[in-house]
């Protein structure tokens, strides 16, 4: 009888040890795979706002936004961007050189302020 209570009690402390096991390393997976996720995300974001950024600027400079500027800026620009141009464009705001300088720099912040907040969840998982 003493050796079934002690096979028993192995089996159960076996299994306990596996699924603490398998536990511990499902976590650390996910937190592998979110980190990952976060600087393939930052590397993605980082190029379409360079290149937002630089559709703005010969926009600005020409007057004249390209379709692929206004097809990008509804679709993949935050809504807080968007608003911006849209109401710089709806005030006139760009009819001088400090409103459209004024408005690159506020979208160039908040398109950084976007990237910054990234860097700062990836900084979480990685400490």
């Amino acid at each position: 009888m003493e050796t079934l209570i002690g096979v028993v009690i192995g089996c159960v402390i076996g299994n306990v040890v596996a699924i603490t096991i398998l536990v511990v390393e499902h976590c650390r997976w996910r937190k592998e795979f979110k980190l990952q996720y976060l600087i393939t995300e930052r590397i993605r974001r980082e190029e379409q706002y360079d290149k937002i950024r630089e559709l703005l600027d010969k926009g600005l400079k020409e007057d004249l936004f390209p379709f692929e500027f206004i097809m990008k800026m509804l679709i993949r620009l935050p809504d807080e961007v968007t608003n911006l141009i849209k109401k710089a464009w709806k005030e006139s705001d760009l009819s001088d050189d400090k409103g459209k300088q004024k408005l690159y720099r506020r979208v160039s912040l908040i398109l950084g302020n976007y990237l910054s907040k990234i860097d700062k969840q990836i900084e979480k998982l990685t400490q």
